[in-house]
């Protein structure tokens, strides 16, 4: 496996997370997508997250991408100092990072996406995105209540899905944006009698926008494509200019891309515009561009970035071209001075 792990994959640099790539490319390979795990301290979560992959035929070891969430910019050092420790050499994961409260009092959460060698079902622990056609699944949000919200959002996803001609059972993720974090416990209990016997692992942040939850999903496809991205809009819903409802990716290549900060200060825009500059040469190094982007999201730490980003992204993404995404605001991206970091996928040009 190991053998296997070093063929399907390219590192590229050092991530802004010590001990992070600052990108990781996979080939045709088996992904395996965890449920979020969460304890008092990194080193025990890691250890928890392995066990979850060793369910799926892979492990900590085949990671190319972990997504971390602690409760304060205070546990950033010894999360660093965790994922140094266990991915000491040239297979470091991609690491996307962002704080805020988390469920039942943990201090560090994390999910991972790694290599598996073959198919296995969906659990409430690990879903396998197979090899091949995919489909990324913009967040959406409705009023009300929470568990109103909750269903209502789940309605206008499988909407979508209907649409791309994808059932709920090739769902492999959930991933959802919630306020209160309090409430996570019901809100896991909803999504997953909504999806029945085999619900999909989930994935839970702090929400601070306006609003209750919003809830993106990714999904596998039977049916190929021809083109490496397309980005869709239903014929009922009116396009956006800076992100589209679905992405439908042909490509057999995936390029995770570690969260991006920006440089530090008080300038939301400055952060914003050395975030976009960076993206495009990380892009360019991975054989990728703006318009071969899948999914993005931007995690935002006050309403005057939030919307300096809403000003900003046209400048960069073709109007008919911009990812899949989600846009939440958070309490903190896990580094002081930053207000906002940005969480990539893409594909190669070719």
């Amino acid at each position: 496996m190991l053998a296997y792990f070093a063929l399907a994959v390219m590192t590229i640099g050092d991530g802004p997370v010590k001990g992070s790539a600052q990108a990781v490319k996979v080939s045709d390979v088996h992904l395996a997508h965890t449920v979020q795990v969460a304890g008092a301290s990194a080193d025990a979560v890691l250890k928890q997250l392995d066990k979850v992959l060793r369910t799926a035929g892979s492990s900590l070891n085949q990671a190319v991408k972990i997504n971390v969430a602690v409760a304060s910019d205070e546990e950033t050092a010894a999360v660093e100092l965790a994922i140094q420790k266990r991915f000491g050499g040239k297979s470091k994961p991609a690491v996307s990072l962002v704080s805020g409260t988390l469920a039942d009092g943990a201090r560090v959460a994390m999910d991972a996406v790694a290599i598996t060698s073959r198919v296995r079902p969906r659990t409430r622990e690990v879903g396998v995105l197979p090899a091949g056609a995919r489909l990324y699944v913009s967040g959406q949000a409705v009023g009300g209540t929470l568990e109103q919200a909750t269903r209502e959002t789940l309605d206008k996803l499988k909407a979508n899905l209907v649409w791309a001609g994808v059932g709920l059972d090739k769902v492999v993720q959930v991933k959802s944006f919630v306020d209160p974090m309090t409430s996570v416990a019901d809100v896991r209990r909803w999504i997953d009698a909504y999806f029945g016997a085999q619900p999909p692992p989930q994935v839970f942040v702090e929400w601070t926008s306006k609003g209750r939850i919003e809830i993106e999903l990714l999904a596998s496809l039977d049916e190929k494509t021809t083109l490496p991205v397309e980005h869709l809009w239903p014929p009922d819903e009116k396009p956006s200019p800076v992100f589209c409802r679905m992405t439908r990716v042909a490509s057999p290549a995936s390029i995770y891309i570690s969260g991006l900060f920006g440089d530090p200060g008080p300038d939301g825009e400055r952060q914003i515009r050395t975030i976009f500059s960076e993206l495009k040469s990380v892009l360019s190094a991975t054989g990728s561009d703006l318009l071969h982007l899948v999914k993005a999201t931007y995690y935002v730490g006050d309403d005057v970035t939030s919307r300096k980003l809403n000003e900003i992204r046209p400048e960069f993404y073709d109007p008919k071209h911009p990812p899949a995404a989600s846009k939440a605001g958070v309490r903190g991206t896990g580094k002081p001075n930053r207000m906002i970091t940005l969480d990539m996928i893409a594909v190669p040009v070719r």
